[in-house]
């Protein structure tokens, strides 16, 4: 049976919940029977749990097993990661954008064994690009043991890491526009490990989403496991799952439409309206449907495909 090494060529102390699938799947896999770890030189993230084998050495490979790549890697950096070394090439995009990015900006020709994504609308995209019929759409999954509701307060969560200055217009336009929220409290998620990110979702009444090109956007998703009215960008990838029932969405250039609509559901959430009170419940009826048991069986689809099971 062949070895699949995950292979992750960044530092492990940016929280990034690419690096967080990565180290599930392989953790996953293990528990399968495949010898299966992460090869990360930079040490093991200390921000979530994971049963995964790590090591920071490169490990021995054979020309029949797997090196799962992450897709913004340039293929001149992949090839010297390798050192020569020539494993099947499996090719894991958790966002096309930065795979456009390196796969035209690089001058290396490079050719994939196998490929698999995250999101509807990031399999058409990298389909497109790689000209590869055989991608394969694995699902994510949200872990409803870890995120979930809690005794709540009026209060907003988000995570502002790739829109800051849309994070500050918003905020500020709350408190302008809607003065009654100016003290509303509000909760930058930064830089903090899973088990505290579940705790202040799990206390918080709203998230105010701030993705941005993204290939699915789990942090909404694992919001509305937590029981939060999820307000704000769906961020492209969010198309997957976002609708009018579940939560207030819009396009990255609707500052006005966001801060009006936050101002709508914390009204609706102090004055008990049973239409917020449904949404949330749409909101944790959509994460519930992205199980980690649906999450595995298409992993193994693919991995099954690549001739690792």
């Amino acid at each position: 049976m062949p070895r699949v090494v995950f292979a992750l060529p960044f530092r492990s102390n940016v929280v990034s919940g690419g690096q967080k699938m990565i180290y599930w799947a392989a953790g996953m896999l293990a528990r399968h029977g495949v010898d299966a770890m992460v090869w990360q030189r930079h040490g093991r993230p200390a921000w979530f749990a994971s049963d995964a084998r790590h090591s920071h050495d490169r490990p021995l490979l054979g020309a029949n097993d797997l090196v799962v790549l992450p897709e913004d890697v340039p293929a001149s950096a992949v090839l010297e990661l390798l050192e020569g070394v020539a494993p099947r090439r499996i090719l894991f995009c958790q966002n096309p954008f930065h795979y456009l990015r390196t796969r035209f900006t690089d001058p290396s020709p490079f050719v994939w064994d196998g490929v698999m994504t995250v999101g509807a609308g990031s399999a058409r995209l990298v389909r497109r690009v790689s000209g590869s019929a055989s991608t394969h759409l694995v699902q994510v999954s949200v872990n409803g043991t870890i995120f979930r509701p809690g005794a709540k307060r009026l209060s907003i969560c988000t995570v502002p890491r790739k829109l800051p200055s849309e994070y500050e217009a918003i905020i500020a336009g709350l408190r302008h526009l809607h003065p009654q929220f100016a003290s509303i409290p509000v909760t930058r998620i930064e830089n903090m490990p899973e088990n505290a990110v579940a705790a202040t979702m799990a206390g918080s009444a709203v998230f105010l989403s701030l993705s941005h090109r993204e290939s699915f956007g789990l942090t909404p998703m694992e919001a509305m496991a937590s029981g939060c009215a999820v307000v704000g960008y769906h961020g492209w990838g969010g198309l997957d799952y976002a609708n009018a029932s579940n939560g207030r969405w819009f396009g990255h250039d609707e500052v006005e439409g966001v801060i009006d609509a936050l101002a709508e559901v914390l009204e609706g959430l102090r004055q008990n309206d049973p239409l917020i009170a449904s949404m949330i419940a749409a909101g944790r009826e959509t994460a519930a449907a992205y199980s980690p048991a649906k999450s595995e069986a298409s992993f193994l689809a693919a991995f099954r495909a690549f001739g690792a099971l």
